[in-house]
């Protein structure tokens, strides 16, 4: 089992784990935002036009779903094509389970950091 283990977490360098974990603080506290926000915040932003649509889910379990994405970083050095492929199918995955909610950005750097090296 450990052997298991051991070959999950090889090649994976310290700055892996220093992006993966920035990304994923920042996309959490994104994450809670949404969660903690009430229907009159989200009413009263959409009137200042700080924000265009209403939110769909103020679901906790959200946060876990989309942690998935960021996380994957870890493995990037090992294929990057697919790694990205996981993160895209994670956000399109989080879209279909809990619709409009702010997102903006999340993805961007994820991809960015990925398309970068190939």
């Amino acid at each position: 089992m450990s052997e298991g283990f051991g070959n999950v977490l090889r090649g994976i360098r310290p700055l892996d784990w220093v992006i993966a974990g920035a990304l994923t603080a920042l996309g959490l506290v994104l994450m809670i935002g949404n969660v903690e926000a009430t229907d009159a915040q989200v009413a009263r932003d959409i009137t200042s036009g700080t924000m265009y649509h209403p939110m769909s889910s103020h679901s906790w379990t959200m946060i876990p779903v989309y942690a998935l994405a960021p996380l994957s970083v870890l493995w990037w050095r090992r294929n990057v094509v697919a790694v990205t492929g996981f993160a895209l199918a994670v956000m399109v995955v989080h879209d279909l389970l809990f619709g409009w909610v702010t997102r903006c950005g999340s993805l961007t750097p994820i991809c960015s950091l990925r398309l970068s090296v190939i």
